[in-house]
């Protein structure tokens, strides 16, 4: 139905339609409360198909809460410090942003492994910095991207002297 709310879909939703139907918030309630066992159930399924994988797919993404401008007025899910947003810098949209990471496991195949939602801390791009700068130092230093390699160990020895 394409709805990305529940209070939508509730609206929507007419009272003889389903019957005994609760209102949203209780059901907002019992879906957290449900979720680990959701989650058991989903991880327990997922194994059943990772039996025969050998490689997995690892990316993350900003789950972004309010435009990067509100950042300083918003209250959502400020409640808890160690669980609280914060602001992130997206490299691939070369942009700050407000909010979470997503960061995902996947088979080739495309089923989920893990999920995890943690701070989209700013401070973590310090230590990107740090990887791409030595990756910066292997392409000038050892010239990795200069190939006269003709067989596979032959090319994997250069960024690894």
């Amino acid at each position: 139905m394409s709805i990305d709310s529940e209070n939508s879909l509730f609206k929507q939703i007419l009272p003889d339609e389903i019957p005994n139907l609760i209102e949203c918030s209780p059901f907002n309630k019992r879906r957290g409360k449900l979720f680990l066992f959701s989650e058991e159930g989903r991880t327990k399924l997922a194994s059943h198909f990772f039996e025969f994988e050998n490689y997995f797919i690892v990316d993350s993404m900003p789950l972004e809460i309010c435009k990067f401008s509100r950042h300083n007025r918003i209250k959502i899910c400020k409640n808890e410090f160690e669980a609280a947003p914060s602001k992130g810098f997206c490299s691939s949209q070369n942009s700050w942003f407000y909010g979470y990471k997503l960061h995902g496991v996947c088979s080739i195949n495309g089923v989920f492994h893990s999920l995890d939602i943690t701070k989209a801390d700013y401070i973590f791009r310090k230590s990107r910095k740090r990887i791409e700068t030595l990756f910066s130092q292997l392409c000038d230093q050892f010239m990795i991207r200069r190939n006269y390699a003709k067989s596979f160990q032959g090319f994997k020895t250069r960024p690894e002297r």
